[in-house]
């Protein structure tokens, strides 16, 4: 069995499919006293890149993205931890962003460069 730290560089990666990752998440707390792992711009690029080439969709980007939002496991990369805190609120909250579509894709990847 993985560890958590291990899961969540898959979760970061999409490495392994996301629902996997979910249900073995649950086998650890939600609370964390630690930062386990750091979310990059390059992490979010990737996933990004990722819908771009349709091999995963939109429904798997919300998923991911909430399944990082509100992590305390999870921390963002220092100097943009506001502008990653933000492109995951907008990719796990499409009911009050917007539908997450090629276009928005693709802006935020420009705000990632």
């Amino acid at each position: 069995m993985l560890n958590r730290k291990e899961i969540l560089i898959d979760l970061l990666g999409v490495n392994k499919p996301i629902q996997d990752l979910i249900t073995a998440l649950s086998n650890f707390e939600w609370d964390s006293d630690v930062e386990l792992v750091v979310l990059s711009r390059n992490d979010v690029a990737k996933v990004l890149r990722e819908f771009i080439s349709g091999k995963i969709s939109s429904d798997q980007i919300n998923l991911w993205a909430n399944t990082i939002e509100g992590r305390d496991d999870i921390g963002f990369e220092n100097d943009f931890y506001d502008l990653l805190k933000d492109i995951i609120f907008e990719l796990a909250n499409p009911e009050l962003e917007g539908e997450i579509t090629i276009h928005k894709v693709r802006a935020i990847l420009k705000s990632l460069e």
